[in-house]
């Protein structure tokens, strides 16, 4: 048997539960993913914990998602959606992190091929020309095809990002804060 003071106590907790559902989920009672409390979020755009201090994490994911370009980074712009929704985030969050370990597969193969290269062609530029001259055009040379390689690895691991979350645009109706 319940008192009635339990009781009231009671509908107080159901009220206040019905008002942290309407702040947390959607209308068909899907929860809202919130990166501002995820410990990765706050690492990268909060690290000496100013915003969090001053409680205003949600506002500063929402200055991310505000500044994000679509044309450029259509993942991270859905990721910081403020209406994302948890299923969905984590969905992105599995992919980003296949791509991530695919991503640094490729960039340790770039890193061994720019090294176990570099010598030989040294070695074969030195057999034609002499001096310090020659080390130091091979080593820019090999440290421009560095750069290009980790570029275009970059460039990869974005492009696969954003065929994954562009049909996730329509269903957030996502637009560009940027167009002019």
């Amino acid at each position: 048997m319940t008192e009635p003071g339990d009781q009231k106590t009671i509908a107080e907790a159901k009220l206040l539960a019905r008002e942290y559902a309407k702040h947390n989920s959607d209308d068909q009672g899907n929860l809202y993913a919130k990166i501002w409390e995820v410990p990765e979020f706050r690492e990268a755009f909060d690290y000496n914990m100013g915003y969090e201090k001053k409680n205003m994490l949600k506002y500063r994911a929402e200055a991310v998602f505000r500044h994000t370009r679509l044309s450029k980074q259509l993942f991270q712009k859905v990721y910081y959606n403020p209406n994302l929704l948890l299923d969905d985030e984590t969905n992105m969050r599995k992919h980003y992190v296949t791509e991530s370990g695919s991503h640094d597969l490729r960039s340790t193969f770039i890193n061994w091929l720019v090294v176990g290269t570099y010598f030989p062609a040294l070695y074969a530029a030195s057999t034609r020309f002499r001096g310090w001259g020659c080390f130091f055009a091979v080593t820019a040379g090999w440290y421009f095809l560095y750069t290009q390689g980790h570029q275009l690895n970059n460039n990869i691991l974005q492009k696969n990002l954003n065929s994954f979350a562009s049909p996730l645009v329509e269903k957030y109706g996502i637009i560009d804060h940027h167009d002019n």
